[in-house]
């Protein structure tokens, strides 16, 4: 598709770009956010090749150095992640354990699955494992745009709705969108299942198809608990709840890359 090298709106002429940064974030025309993560690997490449000073300094200091100066790279803004596509997020997913293997010499190989990956790093380092950590900060999101007053309108009111819908099936346990079926039924449901079809790919990566699925993961009164319950009861099931985001979201099932002798040269990849 050929962009225009400008439009007009409202009498105002407006440039158009292939990509621009808004607070941080690159976005480019597409909504690929390959920029975006390759500034991102970029700019924690700088902070690895700071590790082989630290080397000689004790695990604890290692683990504050990557809490510190490696782990907010990929905090910030990691809600657009329900945006990214499989490849994106696994490109990510390889940055973040090559951090741990640079610090700690993380044996990858040696786990079955992010599960008890995630418990190795709790354990030893106070660490969560990629999967979780995205969770974590998803889940946070999700707990602020159904309680707090000054979150999003546009947003809150959509997840709100969801979360209404989910917990009237809840209650009645059944599924609304359930018909008896009849000839008529069957004709109407298989426009239905078209439409959908033809939309699926465009549905997946929105906002409102994102929170329903999302939600789904969860007993949903832990979002009626005060944030510090709802922090404690993610921690305590994080690893149940991430089998569910797993199962409920393709792109999240991601592949443990393992790393053998790393060399510079590989910083500058991801």
């Amino acid at each position: 598709m050929k962009i225009p090298e400008s439009f007009t709106y409202n009498n105002i002429e407006i440039k158009c770009v292939k990509e621009f940064k808004l607070l941080g974030i690159t976005i480019d025309y597409k909504l690929t956010f390959n920029t975006h993560i390759s500034n991102v690997a970029s700019s924690i490449n700088s902070k690895l090749f700071s590790i082989k000073r630290i080397f000689y300094l004790s695990t604890s200091v290692k683990v504050q150095f990557f809490k510190t100066f490696i782990l907010p790279y990929f905090d910030y803004c990691s809600t657009l992640s329900i945006y990214f596509s499989k490849a994106v997020i696994q490109r990510l997913c390889n940055k973040y354990f090559l951090c741990l293997n640079l610090l700690f010499k993380l044996d990858l190989s040696q786990f079955t699955n992010c599960n008890e990956l995630n418990d190795y790093l709790q354990d030893k380092y106070n660490i969560p494992a990629f999967q979780h950590r995205l969770l974590q900060r998803l889940s946070i999101f999700s707990f602020k745009m159904l309680n707090f007053v000054s979150a999003p309108k546009i947003l809150k009111e959509i997840i709100e709705t969801k979360f209404q819908e989910l917990k009237s099936q809840e209650t009645n346990n059944a599924d609304p969108l359930f018909v008896p079926e009849n000839i008529r039924s069957l004709r109407n449901r298989n426009v239905i299942i078209y439409s959908q079809d033809a939309q699926s790919k465009f549905l997946i990566n929105t906002f409102s198809y994102f929170s329903q699925t999302f939600l789904k993961c969860f007993k949903l009164d832990i979002f009626n608990l005060n944030y510090n319950q709802f922090f404690k009861e993610v921690a305590t099931n994080i690893n149940n709840i991430c089998t569910s985001l797993i199962n409920h979201f393709a792109k999240f099932n991601l592949v443990l890359k393992c790393f053998y002798l790393v060399k510079d040269k590989n910083l500058q990849t991801l």
